[in-house]
């Protein structure tokens, strides 16, 4: 472990735009990040990333995202406003990629999006509308380490098949 290491925080006041900031390393969850924190975490060297999951967001809220993350503004516009159409653009060493979502309810279908930021070393969700969670995506990622090599395609594809098929 680093001695310049940022310690982990304690959870910040319960704010339910986010609903998961952690850092991971090796394959296995460090702990949780306050917001505020992320942009130190990402300098360390230790192969250390940062997944953040956040659902309907405001403008402040994705703002300070955009800053711990140095994230594209044409991303963060899109993010902000749900019914973008699905696509994925490349920003650089980056990716965001706008998912429609369904899922299934005694009153008929409902829809929303998921929106994500995907760099070298971050993941960021974005979700809008009715959506289930994907705490499940995360624990799969947990309890997996040893599929870290190939860490930052799976955490794309386990979440895409997610939305596709749980949704």
């Amino acid at each position: 472990m680093s001695a310049t290491r940022p310690p982990i925080a304690t959870p910040e006041p319960r704010n339910p735009q986010v609903v998961n900031c952690a850092s991971y390393a090796k394959g296995r969850k460090v702990g949780d990040v306050a917001i505020d924190d992320i942009s130190e975490v990402l300098k360390e060297e230790d192969g250390q990333f940062v997944w953040v999951g956040l659902h309907e967001p405001s403008e402040e809220l994705l703002r300070k995202i955009q800053e711990e993350f140095g994230l594209h503004d044409l991303a963060v516009e899109d993010a902000h406003s749900a019914h973008q159409r699905p696509k994925l653009e490349e920003y650089g060493d980056s990716l965001f990629v706008v998912l429609r979502t369904a899922r299934l309810t005694d009153a008929g279908p409902e829809f929303g999006e998921t929106h994500v930021f995907v760099g070298p070393k971050y993941v960021v969700t974005v979700r809008h509308g009715p959506s289930l969670s994907y705490a499940d995506v995360r624990n799969r990622c947990e309890c997996t380490p040893q599929s870290r090599p190939r860490r930052l395609r799976g955490r794309r594809d386990s979440r895409a098949g997610t939305v596709v098929n749980e949704s």
